[in-house]
């Protein structure tokens, strides 16, 4: 039986899907003009909208072909209209899209790209899908534009494959939606309308940090495939889901999506991967989702069912959307989990060990507690933030398209960004490296033409938005270009400063830049002190080998404390830049608020991105005026409701430090008396050091350090000045330092350098806060009786 001899040949039904139909059976069937049907012609079937006809037989326009598997239960309940094709109402009710993804297939990429790239060709391209129908198994036929390339060849129309809606299901093509024609690959071959929903992406190198994870996932569906019996041998049941947690952009998509065409590519089986975000289901109407649903896993069972080496893989990105917890969700929400409970449960025959249900998340505690027990969800994979030797993988994987001078190995810059870029995951390196190549063009704009590479590289973004100016620069720039056309590591240097870790957006830190480095040179005197904190901080990321062969672990927290202005502070940061660790702040001012339950939550909030970030250094200045200490004189308590809710959060977090390798607590106080005795044991701050007060050998190496950069007069003796400066500080040795040059400053404008009077003045101006009884006390708590 032949579909052209149903079709309609006038020129106003051409591609506008219209099916025309007697007018006596859209009133039998109580149908209107517009509704959406599946037209049966033969093993062939599309999509058409209806409309009445009083006198031209009946007649449809084949604009809008769907995978005939897609639609084989409405088969059976088809109305005959005529001896050529019948005709099924559309069950689920149909939405207006917000985004419409077409790829172009079987034609040659040149040509259609030569098309897609022309505005008006563009234009009329997106206006012809208006007013359409179309699902994501649907293949649309697009007249060939009246104006642009290639009008001498004998084009007649041009073939896309629907890639993606938003939402999923049935759709309609309105004015607001956005219509995005992509670029055909240069490996663009013929697709058939039976091939799966949606394709498995393109060929991936290798991901980058995740060779454990991949390796588990692609056993699971090995053990699916080569184990389909042992549910009847043994009577154990297959894991039938797997959980995927972690951090936005660790990779949790991109794994899923590597272990399916990994297997594909082996020749072993046939795979058929459907993402669905978990957004995307839930509509307005009654149903709808719920049916979505059930319409997935009945595709991916008669898909199974073919043949079996087949193996169906249903991937939910933003579980948590799908599937909140029930009791605090809305009812739609709560149908979708009764509905996909029911469908999870329904997986135990043979045929459907070979349906796969991946899960992904980054609060999986926000999913209901009943999808995660044994039966539906019975594998979880924890995806951790990449550490130095994953970032490194990451990074390899990303420069090998991106072009670096000559004289700079790949792998050295790959070393020096995994070390330099703590808290990156996969999509902030992905994000980086292109940001890179952008800086790149823009040191080159005034000679674009130079660096076809470079644009190359990010021509091959196309899905990310920020990088489309660039990927549509003309392809047919010249291929010569100097020997500056490169992304050099001052580019990517650059480019930290414009694409922070995501882990730590919003989170209080400080930027490790030149003008801001504190350095231990920058610190006079203290040598034991800096010593105990590189032994606790440096040691074990420099040594890890050595920590492990003699079983040492490094300290969780290290308490300072001492007499004000002792240099706590610097010594902390100048530990953070030579560990290159992450550094993040804590004080009180960020902790208290007038609202319960702030408090705890800013806590809890500042541990999590450490770990997210590790290693990391967590530093409470002043923490004795973060939490209080608690008397036993007056029942245990002391302090308010707020402080003692704020130091039992704090014992609990330090407690969980030990699950996070590389997080370090740094306290620091000069009143030692007013922490409680809890955080004090071991296991919390592990050490407690004393920050003395400067020696006369300390207070002359300061007073040289604050003064390198000044010219002094040949009277000046620093060393007796530090003779003449007891309890004075490091911050107060500083403050006499600037008070003798804003007086010579004073004397005269133009002062040519400071003299030995402007420093006795100073030394009257300033006075130092500590003296020898605050000075007993600290000694007291050191070494008490």
């Amino acid at each position: 039986m032949s579909v052209t001899a149903a079709v309609h040949h006038q020129t106003f039904d051409r591609y506008t899907a219209r099916c025309r139909l007697p007018i006596a059976l859209m009133q039998q069937q109580n149908w209107s003009n517009g509704i959406p049907v599946i037209v049966f012609a033969g093993t062939k079937a599309f999509v058409c909208k209806a409309h009445a006809e009083r006198y031209a037989p009946p007649a449809f326009d084949p604009t809008i072909a769907i995978r005939a598997a897609s639609v084989t239960s409405l088969r059976s309940s088809a109305i005959a209209v005529s001896s050529l094709f019948s005709v099924a109402k559309v069950p689920n009710r149909h939405v207006p899209a917000t985004t419409v993804s077409l790829e172009p297939i079987e034609i040659a990429a040149n040509e259609i790209n030569a098309i897609l790239k022309h505005p008006t060709s563009q234009r009329l391209l997106q206006d012809a899908c208006r007013r359409l129908i179309i699902h994501e198994a649907c293949v649309v036929y697009l007249p060939m534009p009246s104006y642009g390339p290639y009008m001498e060849k004998e084009i007649k129309s041009l073939k896309f494959r629907v890639q993606r809606t938003a939402p999923a299901g049935y759709v309609r093509i309105v004015r607001s939606t956005r219509v995005n024609l992509l670029f055909a690959q240069e490996t663009n071959a013929p697709v058939l309308v039976d091939h799966p929903l949606q394709p498995l992406p393109e060929p991936t190198q290798r991901v980058g940090g995740l060779s454990k994870e991949l390796a588990q996932v692609e056993e699971l569906i090995h053990f699916a495939l080569d184990h389909k019996d042992i549910q009847t041998r043994f009577g154990i049941q297959l894991p039938k889901g797997v959980l995927l947690s972690g951090p936005p952009g660790v990779g949790k998509t991109l794994l899923v999506r590597t272990a399916t065409r990994n297997l594909q590519e082996s020749g072993k089986c046939k795979m058929l991967l459907r993402v669905i975000n978990g957004a995307e289901i839930i509509s307005h109407g009654v149903g709808e989702a719920e049916a979505t649903l059930r319409e997935i896993f009945h595709q991916g069972r008669a898909f199974v069912a073919k043949a079996v080496s087949n193996v169906f893989c249903l991937f939910l990105d933003e579980l948590d959307a799908l599937c909140p917890q029930r009791d605090t969700s809305a009812r739609a929400h709560s149908r979708v989990v009764a509905q996909l409970l029911t469908l999870l449960d329904g997986m135990d025959n043979q045929s459907n060990t070979r349906v796969l249900v991946f899960g992904a998340t980054n609060l999986p505690n926000a999913i209901d507690s009943a999808l995660r027990r044994p039966g539906r969800f019975d594998r979880e994979i924890a995806l951790r933030p990449p550490d130095v030797e994953a970032r490194r993988d990451i990074f390899l994987v990303h420069l090998n398209k991106v072009p670096l001078p000559p004289n700079i190995l790949k792998n050295d810059v790959a070393n020096l960004l995994a070390t330099k870029c703590i808290g990156y995951v996969g999509a902030d390196i992905a994000s980086l490296c292109r940001q890179a190549c952008v800086l790149a063009v823009q040191r080159h704009q005034q000679s674009l033409e130079q660096v076809p590479r470079i644009l190359r590289f990010l021509r091959n973004q196309k899905y990310s938005a920020m990088y489309w100016g660039y990927s549509q620069w003309p392809s047919s720039i010249s291929a010569e270009y100097d020997d500056n056309a490169y992304v050099t590591p001052q580019d990517f240097a650059a480019a930290m400063e414009l694409t922070p870790a995501s882990s730590l957006r919003g989170a209080k830190t400080f930027s490790k830049d030149s003008s801001a480095t504190v350095t231990w040179a920058d610190i006079g005197g203290l040598e034991d002190v800096k010593t105990s904190l590189q032994q606790a901080v440096e040691w074990p990321l420099k040594f890890p080998e050595t920590f492990e062969r003699l079983s040492l672990k490094p300290p969780r927290g290290i308490l300072l404390y001492g007499p004000p202005g002792c240099s706590k502070s610097t010594i902390v940061r100048a530990c953070a830049f030579a560990s290159n660790a992450t550094f993040l702040t804590l004080s009180a001012a960020d902790v208290f608020s007038p609202y319960v339950g702030d408090a705890e939550a800013a806590i809890r909030q500042v541990f999590r991105d450490a770990r997210a970030a590790t290693p990391a250094i967590i530093f409470m200045d002043e923490i004795d005026a973060i939490v209080s200490k608690r008397e036993f004189a007056q029942g245990g308590s002391g302090g308010s409701g707020m402080a003692l809710r704020v130091l039992s959060t704090l014992l609990n977090e330090m407690d969980g430090v030990e699950v996070a390798d590389g997080l370090l607590i740094v306290g620091a106080t000069n009143r030692p008396d007013m922490i409680d005795a809890a955080l004090l044991r071991p296991g919390r701050f592990d050490r407690v050091i004393y920050v003395p007060l400067p020696t006369t050998e300390d207070r002359h190496h300061i007073l040289k350090i604050h003064t390198k950069h000044a010219h002094l007069a040949n009277d000046v003796n620093l060393s007796l000045i530090a003779e003449q400066t007891p309890y004075f500080s490091g911050a107060e040795l500083e403050n006499v330092c600037r008070e003798a040059s804003l007086l010579a400053l004073r004397e005269s404008i133009h002062a040519e350098s400071i003299e030995m009077r402007h420093f006795t003045k100073a030394l009257t101006c300033v006075q130092p806060v500590s003296n020898a009884t605050s000075i007993a006390t600290y000694a007291a708590f050191q070494t008490p009786e």
